[in-house]
């Protein structure tokens, strides 16, 4: 490093150098630490060959520039953040200064659509959780079930212990230790759905049950064959098929597009699509940036469906659930009469989980206080920018 020869000169003792670089080299993220220094390493050999000493803006432009032509907009936002990182540890230079430099990254942005793995509906995760036969597809439905209630990544299903879960009667609480963003996170997963015959947490207590008492690990996921668990543990690379092999089993058009990314990005869709908000999100997927969180939903049908409703209709959207018809759709004040006739309609005090009603239909004057229920027609007054959660039930 530049800084050594300083000390050295200074005549700082040997011992305090070494820890200074020891200090210094910790501030490169430690799981990647080897790709930033080979990114690195590139870049100087690239500066020898070419007869460079300096790093200045210039020169980082000339390098960008001929890796451009190889290298998709993506690798070079990752190469520039690597090198960003490893120049100001080893030579003292802050290339995030370098504005022209950043606006050529921009510039070479621009139209650039990102691949990403496909999601699983709701339906498509019933589907596969009721049909697929346990034989074979066990370790695989408790996977898709913890990675999606979690938003996990490959490398969290992985490293999941068995003393990271928490059994209770009706709910799981699980812990995530060790995370990509180091956030310590929680979730829980609830026996319940809206499928009648499908309970989650007994998928999960038919492959816990079946875990060898011989086994040596403390994983929790173990291999699953021909109807048993084995000893053996599953690898981390067999987590990022398993959504290719669950959309293969669905008969799903382009089953490889479903990467490892693909319970995370479903999870936060899921999330979204059923209401949650920007902070809901990156405390679900534990994401510090806004724009990394977003970038994991998928394009929301149901909420462009809201934006039609309150551009052209001016209404509170009202989200609707039928169990009968095990669909969630979107209407108006408008409209909902149709919707409810023949049903039961419970409401909930959003504030305090009190039961208001179970009757054929009600009227609410004052969406705050719930108050001049009758029993003639479902009417919304005085409810503007709201969203009413409904459940219908025969």
């Amino acid at each position: 490093m530049d800084s050594d020869s300083e000390e050295s000169i200074n005549c700082t003792p040997e011992d305090i150098i070494e820890s200074a670089v020891t200090a210094t080299m910790n501030l490169l993220p430690a799981k990647s630490k080897e790709k930033y220094l080979k990114e690195y390493d590139s870049f100087m050999d690239w500066r020898i060959k070419k007869g460079i000493n300096s790093f200045t803006e210039r020169v980082l432009l000339a390098y960008f520039e001929m890796k451009s032509k190889m290298w998709k907009s993506s690798t070079l936002w990752s190469t520039y953040s690597k090198l960003k990182a490893t120049i100001i540890v080893n030579n003292d230079v802050d290339i995030s200064k370098y504005s022209k430099l950043i606006a050529y990254l921009k510039n070479k942005s621009t139209g650039y659509k990102p691949k990403k793995s496909k999601t699983f509906s709701r339906e498509e995760i019933y589907k596969f959780l009721l049909q697929a036969p346990d034989d074979h597809y066990l370790m695989h439905k408790v996977a898709l079930i913890f990675g999606i209630a979690g938003a996990l990544r490959r490398e969290e299903l992985y490293k999941m212990k068995c003393e990271d879960i928490n059994e209770t009667e009706n709910v799981l609480i699980i812990t995530v230790p060790d995370t990509k963003t180091h956030v310590t996170r929680c979730f829980t997963i609830i026996g319940e759905t809206s499928e009648n015959n499908l309970n989650l947490i007994q998928i999960y207590k038919k492959y816990r049950t079946q875990r060898p008492i011989n086994v040596k690990s403390d994983h929790f996921f173990l291999q699953y064959r021909n109807g048993q668990c084995k000893t053996q543990v599953v690898g981390i690379n067999n987590f990022s098929k398993i959504p290719s092999r669950v959309a293969t089993y669905l008969n799903l058009p382009n089953p490889k597009n479903y990467t490892g990314h693909a319970f995370q990005r479903s999870s936060a869709s899921l999330l979204v699509d059923s209401g949650g908000d920007i902070l809901q999100l990156k405390k679900h997927g534990g994401w510090k940036s806004s724009t990394v969180a977003e970038g994991y939903v998928d394009d929301s049908l149901q909420n462009k469906m809201d934006f039609a409703a309150k551009i052209f209709a001016g209404n509170s959207n009202i989200k609707v659930y039928d169990p009968a018809n095990k669909a969630i759709g979107s209407t108006t004040n408008k409209n909902l009469d149709n919707i409810i006739s023949s049903n039961s309609l419970n409401v909930t005090d959003s504030n305090t989980n009190d039961n208001i009603s179970s009757s054929n239909s009600l009227n609410v004057a004052n969406s705050n206080t719930c108050s001049n229920i009758s029993s003639s027609s479902l009417q919304i007054n005085n409810a503007n920018n709201c969203t009413f959660h409904i459940t219908l039930t025969k």
